[in-house]
């Protein structure tokens, strides 16, 4: 075994082991890094990432002694399912922090979604609230929710989360609230997001605003031209940075 240390191990000493210590064969290090390396490979069961690291022994003996082999899928399902999400959670985020990540102007996207084939026994699938900067292909952090209808709740809580200053924060319709731009707000960041006929009222008013363009508010639009496919495409954004009457109109 090369005398090297796996720096993201160290963000996750916290985690607890509820294991009992004479069954035990395999230490957290081990079960996280197989886990990670598997993740990053594209396994999505516990079956994959037990294959995936008896194929790659040697190259995790590395870094890790693995005496005992590769755990079985069985010990990482049970490792999984018996751990504190909120624990892990707090040391991801810690360790992407780590990156000193580079935000300014780049784009975070926020989003729902549910993880195909992640429900264990009779369990319900996990949905998770991420926020993804897109450019960087990195998950800056996650938050798991009952369903989709908690995303509301959910994604104020992700931004508190995180380090997000001089991004620009896009999310769908789900969070055209006032509450979550509020949170962007606070945390120095721009955003961009969705608005559909789910705020009917809101969704009116803003397409009659742009339709009629009063004269006493300022309006920038720029159009684009693109020809391809045996089409002429025609691209246009109106821009108005005047929201004062949407405040007064919709102070919720």
């Amino acid at each position: 075994m090369e005398d090297k240390g796996i720096s993201f191990i160290d963000f996750f000493s916290e985690i607890p082991d509820h294991r009992i210590d004479r069954r035990k064969l395999h230490g957290v290090e081990e079960i996280l890094l197989v886990t990670f390396c598997g993740v990053i490979a594209g396994c999505d069961s516990w079956e994959d990432l037990e294959l995936f690291g008896k194929t790659k022994l040697e190259y995790l003996k590395r870094y890790l002694p693995f005496n005992d082999g590769i755990p079985s899928d069985d010990t990482l399902r049970r490792f999984f399912r018996a751990l504190d999400p909120g624990v892990f959670e707090a040391c991801f985020i810690r360790w992407v922090k780590s990156f000193q990540l580079d935000l300014l102007d780049r784009i975070v996207v926020v989003d729902g979604k549910t993880s195909r084939r992640s429900f264990d026994g009779e369990s319900r699938p996990m949905h998770l609230v991420n926020a993804f900067a897109s450019e960087l292909w990195i998950v800056l952090g996650q938050l798991k929710t009952a369903d989709k209808s908690n995303e509301i709740t959910a994604i104020p809580e992700l931004l508190e989360m995180l380090d997000i200053a001089g991004a620009v924060v896009t999310i769908d319709a789900m969070g055209c609230q006032s509450k979550i731009v509020e949170k962007i707000i606070d945390k120095q960041a721009n955003y961009v997001i969705g608005l559909k006929g789910n705020q009917e009222q809101l969704n009116d008013d803003v397409r009659l605003l742009f339709e009629r363009k009063p004269t006493n508010m300022n309006f920038v639009t720029k159009t684009e031209f693109d020809k391809g496919h045996g089409r002429l495409e025609t691209r246009q954004c109106t821009v108005s940075e005047d929201i004062q009457w949407l405040r007064e109109q919709h102070p919720q």
